[in-house]
């Protein structure tokens, strides 16, 4: 199962499912960890979401991946009820890299939405573009 960064300051109730959780994933660690992994957001995917809780541990839960069309965003539903810690992963030893080829594309806070990758000609933001 693929764990990802999640702000969960940013969390708030499903508009799905009431009784559940749920956080955006809009930030430069989502998209750094789903390049890093070569994973593309898809309806339905099953994850852990982690975000860091101290200099050891990272507050985690596990969800899945739902596209709300509203606000063109993907997120992921959790239940509560499955808070862990796990332990810290380190950090990347490099910026960005394509989620396609691997090649480094550098350490931006985002690209526009057709930006390419100048090695394999991939959609820099396809990780996390809306489902087809």
């Amino acid at each position: 199962m693929i764990r990802i960064y999640a702000d969960f300051h940013k969390a708030r109730p499903s508009p799905w499912d009431p009784a559940l959780e749920a956080v955006p994933l809009v930030c430069l660690g989502t998209l750094r960890d789903l390049c890093r992994l070569g994973v593309r957001l898809s309806e339905g995917l099953v994850c852990i979401v982690s975000m860091d809780s101290d200099e050891r541990e990272d507050i985690a839960y596990q969800g899945v991946a739902r596209f709300d069309r509203a606000s063109g965003r993907w997120w992921v539903e959790y239940d509560a009820k499955t808070l862990s810690y796990l332990p810290r992963e380190a950090p990347p030893a490099v910026g960005l890299v394509c989620w396609s080829c691997g090649a480094v594309v550098g350490d931006r806070p985002a690209w526009t939405p057709d930006e390419k990758c100048d090695s394999c000609d991939a959609l820099l933001e396809a990780p996390w573009a809306p489902p087809r």
